[in-house]
């Protein structure tokens, strides 16, 4: 904006002489300049020159006027990204979350744009937009979409497209920049096949002594297609609780929803009624960290299973390294009301022992590597895919490896 300024005034002033030296070269006989005829076009050179002046300071206030407009928006957008990139690979034929023995850059790709803007002092519009590298393709949405009002200090209303409040790591499960591992445990975490929904929050914050305390409350509803299925989550409503200290924080999360669960290919079609539960902790002194995880799912159909998982991590930082351990373990509580192919789909044991490090590069860019031991099957088939080639697996362990680049910008 300053360089635009300062080329318009070069411009006017340079307008200005040229003005000058036109006319008195051009009206003005060598030698026989009249005086009064002189003063005459003086009085109109000093005219065309206060007319300039004031053009000037019109496109100065203009320049100034934009450039705080300008600089008011600049104030009130905000824009971030991240991303991620990564190779997977098992020792094993079945695939488990779309990695087998082929080397695969695919499922740990991702890149993501988040935009705030403040409407007001009490109001802002969020959006995140995230392609994802799924099943030999790439998706892109829409994660988040929503406006958030500011009723008062502590109360605060979102209405929109929002990230359920299900997990210790819902709210930046993907921004894998924002932990330890390559992916949140996924024994824990699987047991939903959706993450976002459509509807309305409130939540209220308060403090108390040391700690930070926040309450939520949202309904809404979602429609996703996992696997070739089609569920619609309808009415559901949720709570969550956070409280946060200095290195200490707690959570506890309900919800439930009315699903329409309809799967051609195992002749499913079903409306039942489902629970989720999760209680969650993090500590976190700066140097060491311990981070656990509870969760529950239950469906009011023998359909589909019910299941508990969980996970438990630790590590420590050694100025750019992480290194980190996990134990986490998925198991299925209703195994006995299911037989045949639908027990081979919906009945999962497994637990899994995880080694991993992280390396902090530079400000924002991070390198991780992990290697994970999954056994403990108990009769099932795991997490592993079953369309294959056979229905069941024919092994009682499995490892996995990935190397994965993420990045905040």
């Amino acid at each position: 904006m300053s360089s635009s300024m300062h080329n318009i005034k070069k411009r006017n002033f340079t307008l200005s002489s040229a003005l000058i030296s036109t006319l008195l070269l051009t009206h003005i006989p060598h030698g026989l300049a009249d005086d009064a005829l002189i003063e005459q076009k003086i009085e109109h050179l000093e005219k065309e020159i206060v007319t300039l002046k004031s053009d000037v300071a019109k496109n100065n206030r203009k320049q100034k006027s934009i450039q705080t407009a300008f600089d008011e928006f600049k104030e009130r957008l905000k824009i971030n990204g991240f991303m991620s990139a990564g190779l997977a690979q098992s020792n094993r034929d079945r695939l488990y979350d779309g990695v087998g023995n082929d080397l695969t850059t695919l499922n740990l790709g991702k890149m993501g744009l988040q935009t705030n803007f403040r409407i007001n002092s009490d109001t802002e519009a969020v959006v995140q937009m995230l392609g994802r590298a799924r099943n030999n393709d790439w998706d892109l949405g829409a994660q988040w979409a929503y406006v958030s009002h500011l009723i008062s200090s502590n109360f605060n209303i979102k209405v929109g497209r929002m990230r359920l409040r299900t997990f210790n790591r819902s709210a930046d499960i993907d921004v894998s920049y924002a932990y330890p591992w390559v992916e949140p445990p996924n024994h824990a975490y699987y047991m939903l096949p959706f993450q976002n929904y459509d509807g309305i929050e409130l939540e209220y914050l308060f403090e108390s002594a040391d700690w930070t305390y926040k309450m939520a409350l949202y309904s809404g509803e979602n429609h996703v297609t996992p696997g070739g299925s089609d569920l619609n989550n309808k009415d559901m409503i949720g709570y969550d609780f956070t409280a946060s200290g200095e290195d200490l924080s707690l959570r506890l999360g309900v919800g439930r929803a009315h699903a329409e669960f309809a799967w051609d290919k195992y002749g499913i079609d079903i409306k039942p009624d489902a629970w989720f539960s999760s209680l969650g902790f993090n500590y976190d002194t700066g140097n060491w960290f311990i981070t656990g995880e509870f969760t529950r799912r239950d469906v009011a159909d023998p359909l589909v299973s019910d299941v508990n998982g969980g996970y438990l991590s630790a590590g420590k930082r050694f100025e750019h390294y992480l290194p980190y351990i996990t134990v986490s373990r998925a198991k299925t509580t209703d195994n006995d009301e299911r037989d045949g192919l639908l027990a081979e789909v919906f009945n999962v044991q497994e637990t899994g022992y995880m080694l991993g490090v992280r390396r902090d590069l530079i400000t924002g860019v991070a390198v991780k590597f992990q290697v994970e031991y999954l056994t403990n099957f108990g009769g099932s088939n795991g997490r592993f895919d079953t369309e294959f080639t056979s229905p069941h697996i024919d092994f009682d362990n499995a490892t996995l490896w990935s190397l994965a680049l993420d990045a905040v910008f």
